[in-house]
């Protein structure tokens, strides 16, 4: 680095969390940001190890069970950045209440089946890959983007009513349906309520041991810096299998927002 005036940021972005975005608009007059993208969690590592990044820009999730691999290489996370769109949404033309009875919906996730289910009976609820081995079919594979554009097929020729995915992929694949967000405080009272995914749109940032805090001050936020810290002491020690069961919902409020609700 350049003193305190520069910093090479690296990033990885991935289909449900679209990091880079996230610095596109980034103004700083002290602070010059140059970025650029990385492939996987090692690569990444390596080089702020080797010095080649001042700090790596990454999503939470892809940091769950790799903490010893972190520490090994000399490294910490030093802040993060608070959630967007940390809301998944229902892809259909109905919302989840007109859907139609025995109307099938496709969700990857177990923990949004289970909401699904306890918010509208009557539907068919079920995972692509059991969707794909009744109708026998290939079963969809590779990333999330990926998966959606399989579902999204499955959409738009009738065989299914709708899916749940993130609003980045749902960005990404272009749908013409409407959307319609999932969301932990329901519009109307007696709502139902659904809780987001572990570390759901949560930006985390690394950077070696001893790296300086004015410049993370000026990269990171506090909501998110809550957000990461709550959750790492929550749900860091679940193994994948717990991990998917699990909703949880961090968030910095207003008095007079909780006092509205209330």
């Amino acid at each position: 680095m350049d003193g305190l005036d520069e910093l090479k940021l690296a990033i990885i972005d991935t289909p449900d969390c679209s990091v880079s975005s996230q610095f596109e608009e980034f103004d700083d007059e002290e602070l010059h940001l140059t970025s650029f993208s990385v492939t996987d969690f090692a690569q990444a590592i390596g080089m702020l190890s080797e010095g080649d990044a001042d700090m790596l820009a990454m999503p939470a999730e892809l940091l769950h069970g790799k903490q010893i691999e972190m520490l090994s290489a000399g490294c910490e996370v030093v802040g993060a950045r608070t959630p967007r769109r940390p809301n998944l949404v229902l892809v259909s033309d109905d919302k989840l209440d007109y859907q139609p009875r025995r109307g099938i919906i496709l969700a990857e996730s177990v923990l949004v089946r289970r909401q699904l289910r306890r918010a509208r009976g009557g539907l068919r609820i079920l995972s692509p890959a059991a969707f794909a081995s009744i109708c026998n079919q290939d079963g969809p594979e590779g990333d999330s983007l990926d998966v959606a554009r399989w579902m999204e097929e499955l959409r738009e020729s009738g065989e299914i009513e709708g899916y749940i995915t993130s609003r980045a992929v749902y960005d990404s694949i272009g749908s013409t349906a409407r959307r319609h967000a999932l969301l932990p405080d329901p519009k109307d009272r007696g709502g139902s309520h659904f809780l987001p995914l572990p570390y759901a749109d949560l930006v985390i940032l690394l950077a070696r041991n001893r790296f300086p805090s004015s410049i993370t001050k000026r990269v990171s936020e506090t909501e998110g810096e809550t957000c990461w810290h709550i959750q790492n002491q929550m749900i860091s020690g679940l193994d994948s299998e717990m991990l998917e069961r699990v909703g949880i919902l961090v968030r910095h409020r207003q008095v007079r927002s909780l006092m509205k609700q209330a």
